[in-house]
């Protein structure tokens, strides 16, 4: 009988470990408006998004064009045909999902760090550290109330 509890007890300090170990491995998504890099801890895998890169991208990427929208038309089209417009096409798809990702999770301000694809996110702050932090004892917490 006393093998089968120490069994079901070393069972259970598994689960508590993967469950926790996989909690370490939390992607990580920071939202800014700021080019700014973000210091964050190397166990995680943090994602920097600059909700200010498409506007820079449209002021700097683009040719300028004329005030004729017939011309104008054929200048864009012309652009896109080229490896800088296929170059800016790319750039513009990366910088854009900063912003569905905010939609996906209904984010309502920046700066913003998000954990386990929205279900817990922090407001106000860039810093990963005490996000995390946050985060970890928010899971304990549920962890707490489940026992």
């Amino acid at each position: 009988m006393k093998f089968i509890a120490n069994r079901i007890m070393l069972a259970a300090l598994f689960f508590v470990f993967a469950a926790s170990s996989s909690h370490a491995q939390t992607l990580i998504e920071v939202f800014t408006d700021l080019p700014a890099l973000i210091d964050a801890p190397t166990d995680v895998k943090t994602v920097h998004y600059d909700l200010s890169e498409v506007s820079r991208l449209k002021q700097t990427g683009l040719p300028k064009l004329p005030p004729n929208q017939e011309q104008a038309m054929k200048m864009a089209k012309a652009f896109f045909a080229t490896p800088e417009g296929e170059a800016f096409k790319s750039e513009m798809r990366a910088a854009m999902r900063g912003q569905q990702k905010m939609m996906k999770y209904q984010i309502k301000k920046i700066p913003a760090i998000v954990f386990d694809e929205g279900k817990y996110v922090v407001y106000g702050s860039t810093d990963v550290f005490d996000a995390r932090r946050l985060y970890l004892a928010h899971l304990n917490d549920l962890q707490r109330e489940t026992e």
